[in-house]
């Protein structure tokens, strides 16, 4: 079996696979050999090609029952305890010998050659760290420090940024876990920091966010950020993000206390119980000022700006069956995008606890799922909604899910600001597709870039109500609540806000561009009508 030579596959310049059956005694026909080539080729104009071998035998079938205990329990896959500590001498007894050919014998000698160049150690360890994002600083390692891409940042309030973060392995303790970091702003002279202890109930073979996570977390927080942040797939002051498409000006400094446990079951379900106390103090251009307050005379704001405390429970469920992951040192990524993804979520806040100020319930459910269209693709759908049931200040109510750099974002829109809308009700839909060069590989010339096309749609609709509105007549003087900051707008129930996307993937095999077109509430000052976002991905 092969692939077709002219196969808008990235980096396989040819492969071949190739399969030995047997006949059993009983007359059933068995796989006994099956051996895979695979040319790689990384770009054109580089000559040199990496040749991929796998060979694999089989034999010792054996179709005798199963015993009804082994199915026992929701598991859907059992691993054997024994299966990751098998020594040579067991694999010996069992692995049938391949014959290796006269450059595989000499694949040894040619890697140790290779180390005996001068500065070849630094350069991988250097590409390395690029890869990973990370630092090994042992062997075996014990202490990683990563991020890399958050070690320099900018942002409005604290201008230019550093940050050291490190994390422990499962090398220090397979169940015991520590997380943290120290920054700096340098013009605004203050000191930020995150601690994290994390108890793992399973034992880990490297990260603590392998699967299944069964999780117990405390997390001590001083930090500044931007009311979006929480959207966002990568570190709120990776580098990266620091280059917005607009003023990030309105951002707040948080003092936070979490204790979290999460549990996630071999079968899909997993479920989040957390609590979180929280102290809010405006920053930048953003300035938390109650209605109550507001006669109070002083032009700047500063005298009549307050700060807010919150405490909180949440729990949410999600439910993603058969999903598998890939773990990085700092996250791990989901692989398999086939069934629906369903979550929910409760959020209930306590007035008079812990120093909280606010009674509030919110609730959120989202779905997710992909559909894979034959040779034209595959297309994601995502449906969210979600309700403050409650009178709350703005800090409160419900913000766009807003990506304000030129980084792509998954399920963000591209060209709301930061709070540009505030609502205490919101559904929003968003669809991708994916072509996988189904036009481009039947156009002339444009075929031989191996490009790939993208288009897409997202919406939100959303409302607020009257008692949540600080311009509402009936909230003169309202304690609850908070002057709405400049450049906040209220959107028309019967107008969902509309973007569009057109996007070439696939340059070079790595870079993408999407061009994204704003279809309504233009009239408002702080719309941009276009912009182009840019991500680079790796995939075949």
């Amino acid at each position: 079996m092969t692939i077709p030579t002219q196969s808008n596959v990235n980096f396989v310049d040819s492969m071949q696979v190739h399969q030995e059956y047997e006949q059993l005694d009983d007359g059933q026909w068995v796989l006994t050999r099956n051996d895979m080539v695979t040319v790689l080729k990384l770009f054109e104009f580089i000559q040199e090609s990496i040749v991929v071998t796998q060979s694999t035998r089989m034999s010792d079938y054996s179709f005798d029952e199963i015993p009804a205990k082994m199915f026992k329990g929701g598991a859907k896959e059992i691993i054997s305890p024994d299966v990751e500590m098998r020594d040579s001498t067991y694999w010996e007894g069992y692995r049938e010998n391949v014959e290796m050919t006269r450059g595989e014998k000499r694949m040894d000698k040619f890697v140790r050659g290779f180390e005996t160049i001068r500065g070849f150690k630094f350069l991988i360890l250097a590409a390395k760290a690029v890869v990973e994002n990370s630092i090994e600083t042992s062997k075996p390692n014990y202490i990683d420090i990563c991020p890399i891409t958050t070690v320099v940042s900018h942002n409005f309030v604290d201008g230019w940024r550093t940050r050291l973060s490190m994390r422990t392995t499962a090398n220090l303790h397979k169940h015991l876990f520590f997380l943290g970091y120290y920054a700096r702003g340098w013009d605004s002279r203050k000191n930020y920091y995150n601690a994290e202890a994390t108890y793992s109930l399973n034992a880990k073979n490297y990260s603590v966010h392998e699967f299944p996570r069964r999780t117990l977390t405390l997390q001590l927080s001083n930090e500044v950020c931007s009311p979006g942040d929480h959207f966002l797939e990568h570190d709120k002051d990776n580098v990266f993000m620091s280059m917005k498409w607009a003023k990030a000006d309105k951002m707040m400094f948080y003092n936070r206390q979490q204790l979290t446990f999460e549990y996630e079951t071999d079968w899909g379900l997993r479920a989040v119980v957390g609590a979180k106390r929280e102290k809010n103090e405006g920053a930048g251009e953003l300035r938390l000022l109650p209605l109550s307050a507001a006669a109070v005379s002083d032009p700047s704001g500063e005298a009549r700006a307050t700060t807010m405390r919150t405490t909180e429970t949440t729990v949410s469920l999600r439910y993603a069956p058969g999903e598998t992951y890939i773990n990085n040192k700092q996250r791990r990524r989901v692989i398999n995008l086939d069934a629906p993804v369903f979550s929910i979520s409760y959020t209930h806040g306590f007035d008079g606890l812990l120093d909280g100020q606010y009674d509030y319930n919110y609730t959120e459910a989202s779905i997710f799922k992909r559909f894979w269209l034959s040779s034209w693709g595959k297309a994601d759908v995502t449906l969210k909604g979600g309700v403050q049931w409650n009178q709350v200040p703005f800090l409160l109510l419900i913000h766009p899910a807003s990506n304000m750099s030129y980084l792509a974002q998954p399920e963000t829109f591209s060209l709301i600001n930061d709070m540009e809308f505030l609502n205490d009700r919101f559904a929003s839909l968003m669809v991708t597709w994916d072509l996988s060069g189904r036009l481009f590989n039947r156009t002339p010339i444009i075929k031989r870039w191996h490009w790939r096309e993208f288009i897409g749609v997202r919406t939100l609709w959303g409302s607020l109500r009257d008692r949540n509105n600080p311009a509402a007549a009936r909230n003169v003087g309202n304690d609850r609540l908070m002057l709405f900051p400049e450049g906040v707008s209220v959107m028309d129930p019967d107008k969902p806000y509309v973007e569009v996307m057109v996007g070439i993937h696939n340059i070079l095999k790595f870079f993408n561009i999407d061009y994204v077109r704003r279809l309504n509430y233009n009239e408002l000052p702080t719309s941009p009508k276009w912009g182009l976002r840019y991500s680079m991905s790796l995939t075949f």
